[in-house]
């Protein structure tokens, strides 16, 4: 493996570790969209996340997106194709398919609750 691919894949797992140990994750915090009906009367709100954690969590993603930076998640994900085989690999296409679901940003789920 080339020393390049080397620092890739420590920079990625130091961001994922960063990600994983924000307030957000370990916490579960998630958006919330919701709906609610008595009668006649409606009420639609948006609970967010906190500004604080949000902004934390935020800053470890980015360095996932940015393409000339060495955590990139398409170079690493190369990374990986090109020395990984078996189990592995599928996992990571796995991850890759959903990374990119989220990036379409085409599946919502929303959940109503009788109020």
């Amino acid at each position: 493996m080339e020393d390049w691919e080397q620092r890739s894949l420590a920079a990625f797992r130091a961001v994922a570790l960063e990600v994983r140990g924000s307030s957000i994750v370990t916490n579960g915090l998630t958006i919330k969209n919701w709906l609610i009906q008595k009668g006649s009367d409606v009420t639609i709100g948006v609970d967010l996340l906190p500004a604080e954690a949000f902004k934390a969590l935020c800053v470890g993603v980015r360095k996932v997106y940015m393409q000339e930076g060495p955590a990139h998640f398409y170079k690493v994900h190369k990374v990986i194709g090109r020395y990984e085989r078996g189990d592995f690999q599928e996992r990571a296409a796995a991850v890759r398919a959903d990374y990119e679901l989220i990036l379409r940003g085409n599946d919502v789920e929303c959940e109503l609750a009788a109020g």
